[in-house]
Parts: structure tokens; sequence; C-alpha cells
């Protein structure tokens, strides 16, 4: 509260501030945008493991979702979620330890760890900045995998400008799209819109359900600024979006109906002060809300089960960047943050509250050597305060060459849902306990004479969850040809204390009771490549890959001890597994390829082609010893190719015809987000008014 009350009171100093100064001219901080390394510099010889998408380059495309944009990126995998949504990868690292911004504001509204990326709208995007590896020391928790900061659109210049899109592709899906925006001196506003349906999809037609059911969505983004003075600017911005979706569940041959929906409210305000040539001093507030609510009924209309969440996240952060030299500068950031959830199946309204500081140093020397270092302190409420640490060093041998190595520790507290879960499945009947209440919850179960047998010992589940930590290294090289440019990498992720659900006891029917426990250590570690050939300026390829190791090192003890044996499906004989049978994390691939090429063919036809490579991966054990070898059933290597041609039927306009999954690949059994042959038209235009 009383860092709110100094922003007001700063705030209201500058109005007065601002009308003795409307005469400087030497000062223009309208361009000024904090980056995914919070800070105000550019990140183009960051020396972090950075990744920037421009516009250009889903533009060619005719991408419609974020996923698309995503699942092309070497390090980057987009895989399918418990829920049948997308979350996604970096570097081995599934979606929960991977922080999603817009504009530098986290979004909120997880399931099982993922955020469902079609709440955001591309015709709004400028640019994607991917940070690779462990970021707790920029963004706290949840950021161990990595973050991915969406930047929105932003008028520069004086006027108006309109952009519209129209898809429409496979599967009755239809979306249009707006985007206005208004420029007048000091004042801008940009405006978009994006309204998206479709009939979904069925990739079964043995069962009774769709694999993907009808759904329609529209989000709506605004935001303005106002610049006080040559040297002070307001900014603020709302976004909402809502969903709507046909639910629909299975149990012993009945089917059960319902509908689903999602609000999402989000908006920030933001005041940004060029103190002189040296100073800059930003101060944000930001809220959001995310609702969802799902129903189902019976064959009679009559409700069979129901659900809620609603969870609000407010942000109040102060941040100062002094540059004292070329070749120094200092970054400082500070504030508060609260959260708090509602929904059905915790019994109270859990609260959160964070108050953290950081702090980041730049030093370069004559170009040739960058070092950053940067810490940042989190101390939540229900934990003891932990300190995150980055170190990045960047070395310029020459013109074509450059290294990077980058350090980073941090962290992940465990979520509401982790902590005071209290779910049962309403048509199979399993039963999720958080961890802080799962000894209380068991000791009634067993007064009422409902289980069979208690696998842990009450005192060993009246122990509380221990936040998960990490350690990151990223070693790269850039290097630069005359038409070539070529970049590895080499990244090690180690994650100890990970939060893995397991069971603790039976029911009298033989279903088992979850709960959560500190079991686990993650390493994920390989290399990743890209290569930029342009042997023309009408034809250029992009080829990444990734060589991934993804394991749990006490399982691979186990495993050279002997410990671990599978039973034969045909014999049901049990035989012991060797080191060399054991292949790693499920839903991971070890190989990863991409190809993009593009090819202009006149001035007006574009041609765009891309092929995205995954070798096996498992999703499930499938002979039940915990741990995924060879003689599990896995999903076989696949390739995915997408063809789109992009005609300029005049200077404002644009027509695309595309078909993403040409060979029409689909395994309806594991992989729920790949649809089948997908054909596409776009239609783009854009004029000033």
């Amino acid at each position: 509260m009383r860092l709110f009350l100094f922003f007001l009171i700063f705030l209201k100093a500058q109005f007065v501030f601002a009308q003795e100064n409307l005469s400087e001219k030497n000062i223009e901080i309208d361009s000024v945008k904090i980056n995914v390394t919070k800070n105000f510099n550019s990140i183009k010889d960051s020396p972090f493991p950075l990744k920037v998408i421009n516009l250009k380059d889903f533009l060619l495309f005719g991408n419609n979702t974020l996923n698309d944009v995503l699942q092309t990126q070497t390090g980057i995998a987009v895989k399918s979620t418990r829920t049948n949504g997308q979350g996604v990868q970096i570097q081995g690292l599934d979606a929960s330890y991977v922080n999603i911004l817009i504009d530098g504001f986290p979004m909120i509204g997880r399931s099982f760890g993922a955020l469902d990326l079609k709440r955001i709208n591309l015709n709004n995007i400028q640019k994607i900045e991917i940070l690779k590896g462990n970021s707790s020391g920029f963004h706290g928790s949840n950021a161990i995998g990595g973050v991915i900061n969406i930047i929105t659109k932003d008028k520069n210049k004086n006027g108006s400008f309109f952009d519209s899109k129209l898809t429409y592709t496979t599967n009755k899906t239809i979306n249009p799209s707006f985007f206005l925006s208004y420029k007048r001196n000091r004042f801008t506003i940009n405006n978009s819109f994006n309204y998206y349906y479709t009939e979904g999809y069925d990739l079964i037609d043995s069962d009774l359900l769709k694999t993907i059911n009808p759904y329609f969505n529209y989000n709506f983004n605004t935001n303005f600024k106002y610049s006080l003075s040559n040297s002070s600017f307001l900014k603020s911005n709302f976004r909402f979006f809502n969903q709507t979706q046909k639910n629909t569940a299975e149990s012993f041959g009945s089917v059960f109906e319902g509908e689903s929906y999602i609000k999402e409210r989000s908006s920030s305000l933001s005041f940004t002060k060029k103190i002189n040539k040296k100073l800059i001093i930003e101060s944000d507030f930001y809220v959001t809300n995310y609702k969802s609510e799902e129903f189902l009924n019976d064959s009679s209309s009559n409700l069979f089960d129901d659900n809620f969440f609603d969870k609000v996240h407010i942000n109040r952060e102060i941040k100062i960047a002094y540059k004292k030299s070329e070749n120094l500068s200092l970054f400082l950031g500070g504030g508060i943050q609260n959260e708090s959830l509602e929904r059905k199946d915790i019994s109270f309204k859990p609260t959160q509250k964070l108050n953290f500081f950081y702090s980041q140093i730049d030093f370069q020397k004559t170009n040739k050597v960058k070092l950053v270092l940067g810490s940042r302190y989190d101390d939540y409420k229900d934990y003891k305060y932990r300190i995150s640490n980055n170190l990045a060093c960047g070395l310029k041998i020459n013109k074509n060459l450059k290294f990077k190595t980058s350090f980073g520790t941090g962290f992940k507290i465990p979520d509401f849902r982790q902590r005071y879960f209290n779910f049962t499945q309403s048509t199979i009947g399993y039963t999720v306990l958080g961890r802080e209440i799962v000894e209380q919850e068991i000791k009634l179960l067993q007064s009422q004479g409902l289980l069979s047998n208690v696998v842990y010992s009450l005192s060993d589940l009246g122990n509380t969850l221990n936040p998960e930590s990490s350690f990151s290294i990223n070693s790269s090289f850039n290097m630069f040809f005359e038409k070539i440019i070529l970049y590895g990498n080499f990244f090690k992720n180690n994650i100890n204390n990970l939060i893995e659900p397991q069971i603790v006891a039976y029911k009298n029917n033989s279903l088992p009771v979850f709960s959560y426990f500190n079991v686990e250590k993650v390493v994920t570690k390989g290399l990743e490549l890209d290569l930029d050939w342009g042997p023309t300026d009408f034809l250029d390829f992009k080829l990444g890959y990734q060589l991934l190791y993804a394991f749990d090192p006490d399982v691979k003890k186990e495993f050279e001890a002997g410990n671990i044996y599978a039973r034969d499906p045909q014999t049901l004989i049990s035989f012991q597994l060797q080191e060399k049978d054991y292949i790693g994390l499920f839903n991971r691939s070890k190989h990863t390829f991409n190809l993009k090429t593009f090819y202009s063919y006149n001035k007006k036809l574009d041609i765009a082609y891309a092929l995205s490579f995954f070798s096996r991966y498992a999703t499930v054990d499938s002979n039940d010893n915990g741990v995924y070898d060879k003689y599990d059933e896995d999903i076989s290597s696949y390739m995915l190719h997408d063809l789109v041609f992009s005609y300029k039927l005049n200077k404002k306009q644009t027509l695309q015809l595309g078909c993403n999954n040409i060979f029409d690949f689909t395994n309806p059994e594991n992989i729920s987000n790949i649809s089948g042959r997908i054909f596409f038209f776009n239609f783009k235009t854009n004029f000033l008014i």
C-alpha cells in the first residue's frame, strides 16, 4: 500500500514538472520498453541465451496461433497436456517451469501447469522474446525453464492505422481479427479485437466423445500512452478474454454434457520518467483475474458435476535504470505481489504474499567483453526467503565470432493445488489431496472406514513441501560468414526437490488416493544448433536441431544397481533391465529438427515451407514399472510439413493459401493437439485512415 501511495505522490509531482519541461527536446523516451531480462537496454548483444521472433517471421507462414509460431523454434516443443491443451517445453523442462508474459506482465490460469496460449491474439504482436534456461534471477518462481515475453504493437508515427485479417481453416474454423491504432503528438492508443470459432475435431471414431469439442472465444486489448513531457509518459493497458466450449465426459457407456467458460481480465498502469540522460524510473501497477467454470449434466438434464476456479494476481513494482557511462549501467527493482484463489476443490480461500527486490549490473569493455551480474531476493509469506543469481559473459573475438556463457540459480514454490487440493474425480473416482491437508483427510477417511490400505505413515504425511530448486548453464557461440550465420548452444539444467504426485492410500474399491511429494531430481542437457543461410536475395534457409538428454539421476542409479524390472507381456515373467534400457523422462524427444525455407518468386509471390521432426518418445508407462524404458510402448518418430503461398494483391492487401501437416499425420491415442491436415485461407489488409 505504501508503495502505491508513493507512486501516486510521485505521479502528481510529474504533472507539475511536465509543464515546465514541454520545451525540452533533447530527451526522447517514447520507445522505451523493458525486455525479458528486466532491463531497458537493447537485448541485441545480450550474453544470455535469447531468441527474438520478429513479426515478419510468423507472417510469412500465416501462423494463426502462438503455438504455431513456437513449435518451429529450436529448443522449444509444444506438447499435449492432460486436459487436451498444449504446453510449451523449453530445453526439456515442461510448461510449469516456463513463465509467459505479455509486455513484461505475467499471465495466470494454468491447467496442470500449462497456460492455454490460444488466449493470446497474434494480430496484436510485434515480436516475441524467448529467454532460455533459469530465469528466476529476473522473474522469480515459475521461471526455472525460461521466459516467453510477448511484445504488443506500439505505433510511433502520427496518424491512424487499420489492420485486419480474416482466416478460414479446416474444421469450420473462422478467425477474424482487427487492429486499430491512432497517434497524435503526445497521445497514442492501440486497439485489437480477435474472434475465433471452431467446430473442433474427432480423431477417434470408436468412442462417444470428440477429441476437441466446439468452442468460440474473443479477446479485446486496448492500450494508451500519453507523454507528459519529452522525458516522461503514462502507459495503461486493458485486456479481456472470454471463451465458451462444449463440455463432455464419458463413464461406463454414459455421456455427460454441459459447458465450460473462461473469463480473463487484466489491466496495468505504468509511469516512466527519464530524470536525465543517465537515470530512468518506472513504476507499475498490474492486476489480473482468471475465472473458469464448468458443469456436466446427465441424460435427464440433472446436474452431475460442476467446478469453478477464480484466481487474482496483483503486482506493484518500481524499477530504476542508471547508466553511469557507456560501459557501466545499473538496474534496480522491487515490489509487492499478492495472489488469492477460490476454487471448488479447496475448502477455503488461500492467499500468498511476496516481497521482492532485484539488481543487475551491466559492464562492457571496448565492445569486446560484456558482463552481466544479477540477483533477486524473494520473500514469500509461507516460505523462507530465496536468493536467485544470474551471471553471464559475452566475448567478441572478432566480427565473425562471439562466445556467450551464462549461469543461473532458481526456485519454484509449491502452488495452491499442490498444497490444498481436495479433489475426487467424478466419473472414475480417484482422489488427489494437497500435501498440507492430506494427513487430516486420510485420518477422516480411515475413521469412515473407506480405506483398505495406507501406503505412508501419518508422520511422513505431516511434512510440508519444499520449493523446487535449480541450477542451469548455457554456453554458446555465434559464427558469421558472408551468407551464413551459425549458432550453437550447450545447456544443462538441474532441478532438485521435484514435486510429483504419489499414491498414499487405496480406497476399498481399489482406487488410489494421491498426494504430492518432493521425490525426484531431474537433469536436462544437450545441444542446440541453428543455421541461417541466404544463398541469394530471394532464397533463405533456416535449420535448427536439438539433442536432448532428460533423465532422473536417481532412477539411473537404480538401473545401474539392477533394481529395475520389466514384465514380458506374453509370458508375464519379470526380467532385470540394464542401464542401457533406460530412455529418460516421458514426453520428450531426444532429437528434434526443423527446417524453414523462404523463397521470393517475384515482388508479389512468396513461398514458405517448414518441416518439423520429432524422434520417438512415450507419454505413459505402459509396462507399469514407473520408468520410461525401451520396453514401453512409445510414439514413433514423425514429421510435420507446412506449405504457404503469400500473394500481394497490392501494397496494402495480401492473400495467403496454405496447408499445415500436409501428409495428414495423426496419433489419436497419444497426441491430441495434432488434428490432421489443415488447409487455411488468410486475407490481410492494412491502410492508413
